[in-house]
């Protein structure tokens, strides 16, 4: 799908996400597409630092327009794991993860970056996780998946190379070594 085709089912997670003062961020491929080279996407991936206290809350603003489980929900709080809306209208995954006490997490939230998302008349004010941050993710990701995706790893070459003059070389090596993907770093920067 297109960043225009996201936007409606994005909109309604951020803004009740902002009404309720969830600190989050927009990560995946959505960030890599914006950072590098763009692409369509099936899922919407949000990093959130999300209170148990919230899911009420969240459940009655999200229920006419997604499918959600508030177990699934709870569960996700409760281990730092991962739940998902599925948008009834466009039938859009939106993957969120849980931030918890996650060290790279809270510091993927306190470099996140303010965006606007424009596709024609439409815009969206959402947060980011840097592009840092999005390479590090995915590079995570393509460790996971057991190395073989190559679409993961075209967008992380792909924001590298779009944003090789901007990136933080030193955060980007510290967290790689942190979290175990310094190696496929160093491989892509010098593929």
């Amino acid at each position: 799908m297109s960043l225009h085709e996201l936007l409606p089912a994005i909109r309604p997670v951020l803004e009740a996400f902002d009404r309720l003062g969830v600190d989050y961020y927009v990560g995946g491929s959505v960030a890599s597409s914006l950072y590098g080279e763009p692409r369509s996407t099936l899922d919407i991936d949000l990093g959130a630092d999300l209170p148990a206290s919230a899911i009420p809350e969240l459940v009655s603003n999200w229920n006419s327009d997604f499918y959600v489980s508030e177990s699934a929900m709870r569960e996700a709080v409760q281990r730092n794991g991962c739940f998902n809306l599925i948008h009834l209208l466009t039938s859009l995954k939106v993957d969120i993860f849980v931030c918890g006490t996650d060290e790279f997490n809270a510091s993927v939230l306190k470099r996140r970056l303010a965006r606007t998302i424009a596709v024609g008349d439409e815009s969206l004010s959402v947060w980011i996780a840097s592009p840092e941050d999005t390479i590090l993710h995915k590079l995570v990701w393509y460790r996971k998946g057991g190395e073989i995706s190559e679409r993961q790893w075209r967008d992380i070459a792909g924001v590298i190379k779009q944003q090789q003059e901007r990136l933080d070389a030193s955060y980007l090596a510290e967290w790689a070594e942190r979290l175990r993907v310094a190696d496929l770093l160093d491989r892509i920067r010098d593929g």
